[in-house]
């Protein structure tokens, strides 16, 4: 069953419960599971808005400063010194494209490659970690990086022969496609532009694997749309991720 909207808060909420980054008090003068000394900490409400201990039971704060988080320490109080760090309650992200972003986990980070050289070794390693035949996105290539080349299918042929490949530039108005993924998208020398967009051509009228704007479409047809089970793992690869940066509670958008 696909993730809705409701379970995917309830997850990264859930999770933010129990990494205790909310500030809900829990109530009572028991002992506390856990004490954090020797701390940094901002909660961002009350009136101890910086100070320097809290203490959690049962998932939730218990207790803020040194004075009322050490009169709660029992035999079986964790005790953690902190040693100065920094304490924040989770961040939240009020907007955000969250499997869009999700996806680029798992998609070649190429903006930064150097030179063309680093860019196909780049493509060659994501290729690799694929099942034959799953489709390459993503990339966000700068061909200004290595002085204005554009890239070419032949750049990448070589190491995609089983992988369809459509790497997109960073100011997403250009697709890189090899050879196979041309021919998914039966794009060949026949196939005209479209209104809008461009498929750039050498000077023998084969296309590059350049393709801009609108002519994006015929590719984006061949790619198809995602899966309930693979929007599934790239959202719950997102929420992991999320949480390891602190970020425990999202609206998608």
């Amino acid at each position: 069953m696909m993730i809705g909207r409701r379970t995917l808060l309830a997850l990264a909420g859930g999770t933010a419960a129990a990494a205790a980054a909310r500030l809900a008090f829990a109530s009572g003068t028991d002992t506390v599971d856990t004490a954090y000394l020797n701390a940094k900490v901002w909660t961002g409400a009350g009136p101890a808005v910086r100070t320097d201990a809290i203490s959690v039971t049962a998932d939730r704060i218990a207790a803020v400063g040194a004075e009322a988080v050490r009169a709660r320490i029992g035999k079986r109080t964790r005790i953690v010194d902190l040693d100065g760090a920094f304490v924040t309650p989770g961040f939240i992200d009020p907007h955000v494209h969250f499997v869009k972003a999700a996806t680029m986990l798992s998609q070649p980070s190429l903006r930064d490659a150097a030179d063309p050289r680093e860019f196909v070794q780049r493509i060659a390693a994501a290729a690799r970690a694929l099942p034959k035949g799953q489709w390459l996105e993503g990339g966000n290539w700068d061909q200004d990086r290595w002085g204005g080349e554009m890239p070419n299918r032949s750049w990448i042929d070589p190491v995609t022969p089983d992988t369809p490949v459509a790497v997109i530039r960073y100011d997403l108005h250009m697709l890189l496609l090899n050879s196979l993924a041309l021919r998914l998208a039966g794009i060949d020398r026949n196939t005209p532009d479209v209104p809008g967009g461009v498929i750039e051509r050498d000077p023998a009228g084969e296309p590059t694997g350049i393709i801009k704007d609108a002519a994006k479409d015929l590719v984006l047809r061949a790619i198809g749309t995602p899966t309930d089970d693979q929007i599934d793992a790239v959202t719950r690869q997102g929420i992991a991720h999320a949480l390891s940066k602190g970020v425990t509670q999202v609206h998608p958008t």
